[in-house]
């Protein structure tokens, strides 16, 4: 979305016969699989490290552990995305600040 405005992307887009529906369902449907790929990886990574400690893996801590991360990249994504389309990624780079600023005081606070 950066480079959307520095390259003037619009043009391109409009060459291709691809609606701005379709744009859009891309790129969340890429910011959940880098999601998911985040996640995986850190399961695995903490899959090594419970051999290595000699623990035991637990499916429920796991499990929990995905719920909430997951509720936790909805909220943010549900507001970030949205500001990115209307704004720009320039002008929208302060206020999807938001999201991450309002978790780590409702972390602090508790």
């Amino acid at each position: 979305m950066k480079y959307k405005k520095i390259n003037n992307l619009d043009r391109l887009y409009s060459t291709v016969s691809v609606c701005i529906n379709d744009i859009v369902l891309g790129r969340y449907v890429f910011v959940f699989l880098n999601y998911l790929v985040s996640f995986f990886s850190i399961i695995f990574s903490n899959f090594f490290f419970i051999l290595y400690r000699n623990s035991t893996f637990s499916l429920v801590d796991t499990l929990v552990g995905f719920s909430l991360s997951f509720l936790v990249f909805s909220a943010i994504t549900r507001v970030q995305m949205p500001l990115f389309f209307k704004f720009g990624y320039i002008k929208a780079k302060m206020w999807s600040l938001i999201p991450f600023i309002t978790v780590i005081l409702y972390r602090k606070r508790n």
